[in-house]
């Protein structure tokens, strides 16, 4: 994880878990191989289906993609901007395949944003590298930008990998998927994922 400077996905997933003022959708993305990597979190993870809930319930926007500028199998988040009383925050994962490795390497970076979920007052990059400074450690030895690791995000992404590989895979993946889809169509054009560009 590093602490540097579409559609929407998910909300509807857990009915009856999230509660009915959760009407923005949390989690966006308009990567199939993203949205199929949250729908197998959320059916096979126990782990997984809490940070979704927490962070349906916080104020954070989080933006799920793909993107090469890390190693494979590797991701970070990246604080974006505060914009009325929305927070946005960018995942970035360097994935090619929806297996169990990459779910929990989304559960691990989920916990991180979940961090950032409990921490309200952070509003802007620096307080969100302040956030890491006192939370975590350094987890690179470049000068900049700067990574930042906690142990609990490796608890979250080990927990959600022990998780999927002892629980059967059922039907909830492909209801999920559904959902994912309905609810798509039902936020398109409410809001843009294009909110901030990083330099």
């Amino acid at each position: 994880m590093k602490a540097v400077p579409a559609f929407a996905l998910a909300a509807g997933l857990l009915a009856g878990a999230v509660p009915a003022e959760a009407e923005t959708p949390r989690l966006r993305s308009d990567d199939p191989l993203v949205t199929t990597l949250v729908t197998r979190g959320l059916d096979g993870s126990e782990t997984f289906r809490r940070l979704f809930q927490r962070l349906e319930q916080s104020d954070l926007i989080v933006h799920l993609r793909r993107g090469t500028n890390v190693p494979r199998g590797s991701a970070y988040n990246q604080f974006i901007t505060h914009a009325g009383s929305y927070r946005f925050v960018r995942i970035t994962l360097n994935v090619a395949k929806t297996d169990d490795d990459d779910v929990a390497l989304l559960g691990h970076e989920l916990h991180h944003a979940v961090e950032l979920a409990e921490a309200p007052a952070v509003d802007d990059d620096r307080d969100y590298q302040r956030l890491y400074q006192r939370i975590g450690y350094e987890s690179c030895s470049r000068a900049a930008p700067r990574c930042y690791e906690t142990d609990a995000a490796v608890k979250a992404g080990r927990a959600v990998l022990n998780e999927l590989r002892i629980k059967p895979k059922g039907v909830g993946a492909a209801l999920a998927a559904a959902q994912v889809l309905g609810r798509w169509m039902a936020q398109i054009g409410s809001f843009s994922a294009e909110v901030a560009e990083t330099p």
